[in-house]
Order: structure tokens, then sequence, then C-alpha cells
């Protein structure tokens, strides 16, 4: 099965960040994460000083560019994809943010909206997650779009 890495958010403070906590802090993403919408992303035509693209597409790895398909009001998503039937499929194309401002014995949520195109019987995987500033995975989640059957659904 193809795996696209389309929400990992790279952590820059999440040393000593603990596994349970009690206390839950709601805030906006724009407070968190740069261009969260992907709208200046989507204006830079696939561009960004905040988004880092992890894909090459000329080594059949993977391609990241610009969408204007949204959730939201303005135009701008993140498309990702595997181009060729050559492609290396073990790779995981995608988009990463290195976050900073987050608070140690803090839960935070990471929400997205996740569309594939081939619905239930596409190939394809999302991998969501969360690395720490040394670089290894904290948190991450391999999604299909049949899992989320149940979801709300944007019309």
């Amino acid at each position: 099965m193809k795996k696209i890495l389309l929400g990992l958010a790279v952590a820059s403070l999440m040393a000593g960040v603990a596994q349970a906590s009690t206390q839950v802090i709601t805030s906006s993403s724009n407070e968190l994460l740069q261009d969260p919408q992907f709208t200046e992303f989507r204006s830079n035509k696939g561009k960004s000083d905040f988004w880092r693209k992890e894909a090459d597409n000329k080594n059949g790895k993977g391609d990241v560019g610009s969408s204007k398909d949204t959730a939201f009001d303005d135009e701008g998503s993140v498309r990702i994809r595997f181009r060729n039937a050559t492609d290396d499929f073990s790779a995981t194309p995608g988009v990463s943010q290195e976050v900073a401002g987050l608070k140690p014995n803090t839960d935070y949520t990471l929400s997205f909206y996740y569309n594939d195109k081939k619905g239930d019987n596409s190939p394809s995987q999302l991998l969501a997650g969360v690395l720490g500033a040394n670089g290894k995975t904290l948190k991450e989640k391999s999604i299909h779009v049949k899992d989320l059957s149940d979801s709300l659904k944007v019309q």
C-alpha cells in the first residue's frame, strides 16, 4: 500500500512533553502553524517559507504541489501524489513544518481535511505525525480514507 505523508508537524520544543496530561489548551492553528490552510502555499504555486516539501518527483519519489481544493473559504491545499506507475511507492512524499511555542506537559490536537478521490479502493494511506526536536517520532498514525466513512463530509 502506498503511504503519503500529509500532516507531519515537526515540533522544535517538544523535549520534556509528558505522555499523559490533564491540562488541555485550546488554541487556533494561526497561533502555532504558519499558513495553516495552505493559502500562501497556493498563491506561491507550491512554494513556501513555512512548509517544507518532502518529495522528489524527478527520481520517482512522489510529487507535492498546491491545489485550489479547500474545506474552508480561501483557495489552498496541498496535493500529494505519485505521477507514474514506475514510481517508488515505498517513498512517503508530503509536507512538514517546524512548530515553535509548544508548552511542556500540554496536549495538542492536529486536525486537517483529507480527500482521496480514489475512495475506499485507494492504494494510498495518509501518515500524520509529530517528530521531536531530535528527529524521533513522538506520535504517528496511518489513515486510509475508508476509515473515515463516518466523518463529516464537505459538500
